[in-house]
């Protein structure tokens, strides 16, 4: 009986998913696909910090690398937007394999200031580099996906692409945390009582296995950044700023660390409290009180941390367990 409810659970999320954006406005479509978007950032993310215990506050970096090398090879070149995507998966992870061997070497706090201040490099050069990346100012038209003659300009056409690939990509996150690879990934994890050393007595090779843990987050990171820069068909550096390497690890920890749903749990409910304090707070987006906006989100945060500690996986599975308990 318990198996029945669980597959008819999920039967019910896939159809909402399916066919629940056909009955609502473009306003809450786009808000699914950034939804999506950022949540196919935060797996990658959530793999390297929930699982492996590498904390980072710079994958704002790979982000923006996906981002730009699609929408410039698409714009300037006329190189189709597919082959631009795979052309940011192997930039951003050509770098994060260089970058990581140095920079994983480092624990703790040392560690998250390395991660930051590549973020802080990689967001400097998409504002200087203005004879490639057009400067603080960006560059438009960039071009939509598209599939033969089929164009993926409405919002609810590149939903379902979005969809599809954050279901695909949840699909092999989830295979690696089962696997002996999430096993061995374990650990190293101190927060869970893991050990280095005792991983190395195992014959676990603690570097090799960091380092692709962070080239594979690297690529979540660049696939998001490339399905953003298809979606706005605008590039200017703000989106890639450090501030948006660090909501990645808020909606990481918001969601839960440790769990696979947590990455997307945590960017769904950024997304919504967002828009609703925009809504309640009409003044948000002006100049002057843009700041506001921060601020309540960031109440919101600590409020969320200090009642659920695990995210709000707790509260996930504090209900599966009282709906189908015996």
């Amino acid at each position: 009986m318990k198996k029945y409810w669980k597959w008819a659970t999920w039967g019910i999320i896939g159809l909402i998913l399916c066919f629940g954006p056909l009955f609502v406005g473009q306003y809450f479509i786009g808000i699914l696909i950034f939804i999506a978007i950022f949540g196919i950032v935060a797996m990658g993310l959530g793999l390297l910090i929930g699982y492996a215990g590498q904390a980072s506050l710079g994958h704002n970096a790979f982000y923006g690398l996906g981002a730009y090398t699609s929408g410039i090879l698409s714009f300037r070149y006329g190189i189709s937007p597919w082959i631009g995507i795979l052309c940011g998966i192997f930039m951003a992870g050509g770098i994060a394999f260089l970058i990581g061997k140095p920079i994983l070497r480092f624990r703790g706090h040392m560690l998250v200031i390395a991660t930051c201040a590549v973020g802080l490099i990689f967001w400097g050069l998409f504002g200087e580099m203005d004879f490639i990346t057009g400067g603080y100012e960006g560059f438009s038209r960039i071009p939509y996906l598209s599939i033969g003659g089929f164009t993926f300009k409405r919002d609810i056409h590149f939903y379902y692409v979005v969809l599809v690939i954050f279901a695909l990509l949840f699909l092999v996150i989830s295979n690696i945390t089962k696997s002996k690879v999430g096993k061995e990934l374990r650990t190293i994890d101190l927060d869970r009582g893991g050990s280095e050393v005792a991983a190395e007595t195992l014959g676990i090779n603690i570097g090799r296995m960091k380092n692709r843990v962070f080239i594979l987050s690297a690529v979540y990171a660049s696939i998001g950044g490339s399905l953003y820069a298809h979606y706005v068909t605008h590039l200017d550096p703000g989106p890639f700023s450090p501030w948006s390497g660090f909501l990645f690890v808020m909606m990481i920890v918001i969601g839960g660390a440790r769990s696979i749903w947590g990455p997307v749990l945590g960017p769904a409910f950024y997304v919504g409290v967002k828009e609703l304090i925009s809504r309640a707070v009409p003044t948000a987006h002006s100049a002057a009180l843009a700041g506001y906006e921060v601020i309540l989100f960031s109440l919101v945060f600590i409020l969320v941390l200090l009642f659920f500690p695990e995210g709000l996986v707790q509260v996930a599975t504090a209900l599966n367990q009282r709906l189908f308990k015996k």
